[in-house]
């Protein structure tokens, strides 16, 4: 809008300044500068001999990529597959270069592999026949299925992440807390300044002078009316600065045929789009006494409360 408007005055000045440019001289072209050419991927190194003692990964493979590192284009275009590589390890242990040798058919999906496994994958050395440490390599491959995929229960409960955002708008802490049967809470579910955008963050602390600002980001699921009415009860001692409440329904197949924003309050810098993400997900049928799979009601309820005083 403001742009528009900027726009609006700048024409107002054009046709008024011309150019001495004497007739029939050749207009002179400026070449566009030159467009910088990706450089070409690192060609892998020559395969070291096979070790008498193999390089081991020192902790579980599969905790190097979880589901929060699938790349987010590649979940708003439904992109699977199997990225299978071959990783250089030094003689310290240390990945020293990733080889895709049969891809996923999506580079995004192969280069996200490259990337994590380059950053997490930590090795016991190999070894010669003199027990020296020396080079290896370790293949493997990464099944890249969207998290969405297999059916999760829904449950009614409510999670909260306790941060610490400075009057720059950079969070410095944040601790979480989840309050949902069977669900363990992970400090990996933690947002930071590379998620939560400055404006943002300044809009969730209510921007003032105030060095640090203590701020709750808290999530629920609610399964009836009474529960979502209780998730948006007031807490004393903190300011909304945004609530948004959702509702959806689930089909006795699983599948959320409906998710719509049903409340709202607070700056726009802080609503966020929860239906889209939550419609790709399947959910375990919910049953009636008899056990027959029923459609069921539910609301999603996200608000932010800023903490009064010291």
């Amino acid at each position: 809008m403001r742009i528009a408007a900027v726009l609006g005055v700048l024409a107002l000045g054009i046709g008024v300044a011309q150019a001495d440019i004497p007739k029939g001289a050749p207009p002179v072209i400026i070449p566009p500068p030159p467009v910088p050419m990706p450089l070409p991927p690192k060609p892998a190194p020559p395969l070291p001999p096979t070790p008498k003692v193999r390089a081991k990964p020192v902790e579980s493979p599969g905790s190097w990529i979880n589901p929060d590192d699938y790349p987010p284009v590649a979940l708003r275009f439904d992109m699977t597959g199997i990225s299978a590589f071959r990783l250089f390890i030094d003689a310290e242990g240390k990945p020293s270069h990733c080889q895709i040798t049969a891809g996923s058919g999506f580079q995004i999906l192969d280069d996200a592999a490259c990337e994590r496994l380059m950053e997490h994958g930590k090795f016991s050395p190999a070894q010669d026949a003199k027990g020296r440490a020396v080079a290896d390599v370790w293949n493997s491959r990464v099944v890249w299925r969207l998290p969405f995929a297999d059916p999760q229960p829904l449950r009614e409960g409510n999670g909260v992440a306790t941060l610490m955002i400075s009057k720059m708008g950079i969070v410095t802490h944040c601790a979480v807390k989840v309050d949902v049967p069977d669900h363990e809470t992970s400090q990996n579910m933690c947002w930071d300044t590379d998620s939560i955008p400055r404006l943002a963050a300044l809009e969730m602390r209510g921007y003032g002078e105030a060095p640090m600002t203590e701020v709750e980001m808290e999530w629920s699921s609610a399964l009836s009316s009474a529960a979502r009415d209780r998730f948006i009860l007031d807490k004393p001692g903190y300011e909304t600065r945004s609530l948004m409440v959702f509702r959806f329904e689930i089909d006795p197949a699983g599948k959320m045929t409906r998710c719509a924003m049903e409340r709202q309050k607070g700056n726009e810098k802080l609503v966020t789009d929860v239906c889209y993400n939550a419609t790709k997900q399947l959910y375990a049928p919910f049953k009636d006494a008899t056990g027959a799979a029923v459609s069921t009601p539910g609301w999603f309820i996200y608000r932010i409360l800023r903490k009064l005083g010291p």
